[in-house]
């Protein structure tokens, strides 16, 4: 066997392996034996059936593609330094040649990540902005519109109202739509265009109860039912109610009804205070995702691209399965995407890229700075998990139940995926608590593992 090798750059190494006729033989032989453990062969104690029964049971050209399988192996471990290829994801071996046997195989590399000078960056804390009156005003009319009472009103029919109605329109003597008992919001932002045009809003302004309707409006070019775009359609029909929205007064009842405060002035400082909490968060995150974003831009990431093959069939294996829960043919919902299939596989080889570059460089800042997790740290989350799913629900007796609430839940995970979960999170926390430390000129050193846990808990 004559092995030679040629890097290929994206940490991609082509191993080019020649083999004799007795090595392929070797090979099938090895094959055979591991084959013929696992294999039933009338007459034969297992393992002891000769390659030419086991050819004909299994079929020369599987056998001979197990054993190029196996040169293949062979030849790549002469050929990558233990630990030196990524094991990660599946490499095919293709046979090139025949005569000799040549085969290639493409192996990828380990990743390799160059921090920079990530001592030396600074990431400012974005400013919070003031919650203006207008703001807080906009919440408070939101709940005031969920708590309106629709009420009878005897005028006639203004913008915003609501009127129930029987319609009937006709497009060429054919009825194109009909219903007895429709009602309609008079507000461009809540009138159901999916079954009439807008326009029907400004024919129906001014309407009393009790009012017979006759109308016609050309239906917009976009119309859903091309038979229907840009054509006439005759309405007619009668109108029954006509009613509003009568919002609450916005006085101290509401304000105990809403925030359990005394006053509106109560209720406004608790709305305040509630939004200034969310846009502080919202910035925090924004700030994270800034010194992530600084922290990667600044080093060197180089990876084969099966693993981003890989990082893509897990995201696209995911989105399936989920669409798929809806009821949905994947191809189908395909389809329905306004972006298109081409451009929704672009955006998910982004967001992949952007995950792998994002763990492999906070591995290595966990590996400069020290940071990592102790078991007994993941044990100890692992059994308050436990605790808290297991005292979740009690029996009659006070104890834990172990019926109905968990099938409910689904099936519990297994400890070692709660330890990965855990330790990832935990490892995740430190490295971006150290992070903000080092890129809001706070830290001092490298982070020992208590001060990292320290500064995370305090984050």
């Amino acid at each position: 066997m004559h092995v030679s090798s040629e890097e290929l750059g994206q940490r991609q190494r082509k191993i080019t392996i020649v083999v004799t006729d007795d090595d392929v033989a070797r090979a099938k032989q090895d094959v055979a034996k591991e084959l013929g453990k696992r294999a039933r062969v009338p007459g034969y104690r297992p393992g002891t059936a000769p390659l030419d029964r086991l050819e004909v049971l299994l079929g020369a050209e599987a056998l001979e593609s197990e054993a190029v399988e196996k040169l293949a192996q062979r030849g790549a471990r002469q050929a990558v330094e233990p630990g030196e290829a990524y094991t990660g994801v599946s490499v095919d071996a293709n046979v090139v040649g025949r005569d000799p046997l040549t085969i290639e195989v493409t192996v990828p590399l380990q990743p390799t990540v160059t921090l920079g000078d990530y001592r030396a960056l600074r990431v400012p804390a974005p400013n919070l902005p003031e919650v203006g009156d207008d703001e807080v005003d906009a919440v408070l009319q939101g709940w005031r519109r969920e708590m309106a009472v629709l009420t009878d009103v005897e005028r006639a029919a203004a913008a915003g109202d609501i009127v129930t109605l029987s319609l009937v329109g006709r497009h060429a003597d054919a009825v194109v739509f009909e219903d007895e008992a429709l009602t309609l919001a008079l507000d461009p932002d809540r009138f159901d265009a999916t079954r009439l045009p807008p326009a029907v809003i400004d024919a129906l302004i001014g309407s009393l109860a009790g009012q017979a309707l006759d109308f016609t409006i050309t239906y917009p070019a976009f119309w859903p039912a091309a038979e229907l775009q840009e054509k006439p359609v005759a309405f007619s029909g009668t109108v029954a109610r006509v009613a509003e929205l009568q919002l609450p007064e916005l006085d101290d009842t509401l304000a105990a009804t809403l925030a359990d405060v005394d006053s509106v002035e109560g209720l406004r400082a608790r709305v305040r205070a509630q939004m200034e909490e969310r846009a502080r968060m919202a910035l925090q995150d924004q700030h994270i995702e800034s010194a992530l974003d600084a922290l990667i831009a600044a080093a060197s990431v180089d990876f084969p691209p099966q693993l981003l093959n890989a990082e893509i069939a897990r995201y696209v294996h995911d989105l399936k399965a989920k669409v798929e829960e809806q009821g949905l043919a994947f191809e189908q919902w395909l389809g329905l995407q306004p972006e298109g299939a081409e451009a929704l596989y672009a955006q998910i080889e982004g967001e992949a890229d952007k995950r792998i570059r994002r763990q492999l460089v906070l591995t290595e800042f966990c590996a400069a700075e020290g940071i990592r997790v102790r078991s007994n740290e993941i044990d100890d989350e692992v059994k308050f998990f436990s605790r808290l799913v297991g005292g979740s629900k009690k029996d009659g007796r006070g104890g834990p139940s172990t019926k109905g609430d968990r099938s409910r839940r689904g099936p519990m995970p297994s400890v070692h995926e709660m330890r990965s979960s855990f330790g990832a999170r935990i490892l995740s926390s430190r490295a971006i608590a150290r992070l903000m430390a080092i890129t809001s000129g706070h830290a001092d050193g490298a982070a020992t593992p208590d001060d990292a846990a320290t500064t995370a808990e305090s984050a």
